[in-house]
């Protein structure tokens, strides 16, 4: 239930092309510092995880380039899974399995990531393959 109230504050935020920079958490009594990690773009998914520890954000970038960051409920500390600039392929948060996150990577990573969804400790970052998806070919 905290994942559905944070991403309907975020939502609303992100709304009319503002760029939102708070956004509270399921905690009333706290905010949480969200960075603008690029200069075009804005946050459209904030999802807690269970242990209130780590939110699972989505980005979406100039050109609708999609980026999942992991985000300290603590310091606002934002993580990306991917750097769609430096060639790596978008990642597109999905939700939370237990402790870890789950996300797709459409095209892989390369270079030796395959297409798939992926469940993603925060605290090393380490990715394993959950389910293998095709390779989907556009933006």
């Amino acid at each position: 239930m905290r994942s559905i109230a944070a991403l309907v504050v975020v939502l609303v935020l992100a709304g009319c092309g503002s760029s939102p920079r708070h956004a509270a958490s399921s905690r009333s009594d706290r905010q949480l510092l969200l960075p603008k990690p690029q200069s075009a773009g804005r946050w459209t998914k904030l999802l807690l995880s269970p242990d209130g520890g780590t939110y699972l954000g989505q980005w979406s970038g100039e050109c609708e380039i999609r980026t999942a960051y992991l985000i300290s409920a603590r310091s606002g500390h934002a993580r990306p899974l991917t750097n769609y600039g430096r060639g790596s392929a978008q990642s597109i948060a999905v939700g939370w399995a237990g402790t870890r996150a789950r996300v797709r990577l459409p095209q892989g990573q390369p270079p030796r990531r395959k297409p798939g969804v992926y469940l993603v400790d925060p605290k090393t970052m380490t990715l394993t393959l959950e389910r293998r998806l095709s390779r989907q070919r556009g933006c």
